[in-house]
């Protein structure tokens, strides 16, 4: 199964299985492959895309758009990783990712609360394109967890 669709069934079900949460991720319909490319095909997200509210903006207004959303899209963030943290669905961590060259390694607030396995789920680009805000109930919907 390609990552980016298990991504997505699996914070699906791990926020199902949450009383609350801030956010949600789109169904996940399925994927399909055509040459050698793969999509994942994710049902429509609720709201208004955040880059899109936010470009619409007046420039003036821009900075306190920005200052009014991006503390609960760091929360949203937050809240993706301590959901996935610990589950053995998650890939584990490539060990090469930790270094820098020329660098012994980074420290690590993750590697060093868990020493052994390190896992790791991670949206490739958690970007204003990838998360949307419903006006009304203030719930972000992040989409392509690839």
């Amino acid at each position: 199964m390609l990552p980016e669709l298990r991504n997505l069934r699996l914070a699906s079900s791990c926020l199902t299985s949450r009383s609350k949460t801030t956010f949600c991720v789109p169904e996940s319909i399925g994927f399909v492959g055509i040459g050698s490319c793969a999509y994942v095909i994710e049902g429509a997200a609720k709201g208004e895309q955040l880059s899109r509210t936010l470009f619409l903006a007046p420039k003036r207004q821009r900075f306190q758009c920005l200052q009014k959303d991006l503390p609960h899209c760091v929360e949203v963030a937050l809240q993706i990783a301590e959901l996935m943290h610990g589950n053995p669905e998650v890939d584990e961590i490539d060990p090469t990712w930790w270094q820098m060259a020329g660098h012994e390694g980074l420290p690590s607030d993750l590697r060093q609360a868990d020493p052994g396995r390190a896992t790791g789920f991670q949206h490739g680009d958690f970007t204003i394109e990838n998360v949307f805000l419903d006006l009304t109930t203030k719930k972000m919907t992040v989409i392509d967890l690839g």
